[in-house]
């Protein structure tokens, strides 16, 4: 057989891949005109049909604060007098406003030659938890402006604290970082001064609770990838039970009726928690929903548990309904975390202080 030229062999490859090369730019076209616009189409936000329906509230009342440069500010309340502390320069300035008037009635300052960071402030206000700087825990009593002494309060380091919801117990965070083998939690009875109980952990803790009773303790933390908070009863350091949460628990709330745990932290939904069963009621989602970054700082109970309140590190507060689940209300008009969150009272208003200075007071009835 003969064998066509070489020439009309080069053409019919040419010809061949020229087919080729259309094919290849009409499929191209055609992937340009039906995906690529998607992927550049901007991320919009949700549809407003789809968030939660929220309150509208009036606008909060802000309280007067001397200038507190260095954070967080910190808040306690007994009822009747709400308490807010934090630092200017070298001074520790507490102050204090009748809750039902929303009007200062004082303010004690405390100097702080020696750069020592403000832990906790008691609910009636006559104490303040400093860790100085080795991280040794310093009561204050703030009517004489004199520490109080305590037993064995200086051999370890601690990171943070609670006091009990009567003043009379201060439970204090070890900090097992800077002590091996050590972290955990240790309770002083403060009219004694003496140390009641010391219960250790082999997982990091990062936050305490202390019940109205006081009989039972909390303290959250980490454990492998989760959180856990755990309670105990007073003067037995006997684990009776343990809540698992996502992420790692670094704020705990309980409620005056000891029915609900509130927890919240980093990397997962804050989680509300029948006492008695503990079992996980429901899934308070806010900030890890609206932001996959951001954390929860701060959490409150109401007296009666109805209702509950997170404050995170992206300024917001979200205040839910417990018994649903349901968002109530989501307060903006902090430019920094929150620190604090507590309610005044019955569950119609709230108090939260934020790291850019300022205590706010949130009515949340309906209007």
């Amino acid at each position: 057989m003969t064998k066509p030229p070489q020439s009309a062999r080069s053409s019919k490859r040419l010809a061949v891949a020229a087919l080729v090369v259309l094919c290849l730019l009409v499929a191209y076209g055609f992937w340009v005109r039906t995906f690529l616009p998607p992927l550049l189409r901007p991320v919009s936000a949700p549809p407003a049909a789809a968030r939660p329906a929220v309150v509208q509230l009036a606008a909060p009342v802000i309280l007067s604060l001397a200038t507190l440069p260095q954070f967080p500010v910190l808040l306690a309340c007994d009822g009747k007098t709400l308490e807010a502390g934090g630092t200017r320069k070298s001074t520790f300035i507490f102050q204090y406003w009748d809750v039902a008037a929303l009007k200062e009635t004082r303010q004690v300052t405390l100097p702080d030659p020696v750069g020592c960071r403000l832990l906790a402030i008691s609910p009636d206000g006559t104490m303040a938890a400093l860790a100085d700087p080795h991280e040794h825990l310093v009561m204050f009593n703030l009517q004489t402006r004199q520490p109080m002494p305590l037993t064995q309060a200086g051999n370890v380091q601690i990171i943070g604290g609670v006091f009990s919801p009567d003043s009379r117990i201060f439970s204090a965070i070890r900090d097992g970082a800077a002590t091996p083998g050590f972290s955990g939690f240790t309770a002083f009875d403060l009219p004694r001064g003496d140390q009641i109980w010391y219960s250790s952990t082999p997982w990091s803790v990062y936050a305490v609770a202390i019940s109205a009773d006081p009989r039972h303790f909390f303290s959250g933390g980490a454990i492998s990838a989760g959180g856990r908070a755990q309670r105990g009863e007073l003067l037995d350091t006997t684990q009776i039970r343990e809540f698992r949460q996502e992420g790692i628990v670094t704020c705990i709330a309980v409620s005056a009726n000891c029915r609900y745990i509130l927890t919240g932290g980093q990397r997962g939904p804050s989680t509300l928690w029948d006492f008695r069963s503990g079992k996980r009621l429901r899934r308070l989602a806010g900030h890890f929903e609206s932001n996959g970054s951001s954390s929860t700082t701060a959490v409150a109970l109401s007296a009666d548990g109805t209702m509950a309140a997170t404050g995170g590190a992206d300024a917001m507060i979200f205040v839910f309904d417990s018994s649903t689940g349901d968002e109530i209300a989501r307060l903006a008009g902090d430019t920094g975390p929150i620190s604090a969150l507590w309610f005044l009272g019955s569950s119609d208003r709230l108090a939260s202080a934020s790291e850019d200075g300022t205590v706010r007071i949130w009515n949340l009835r309906r209007s």
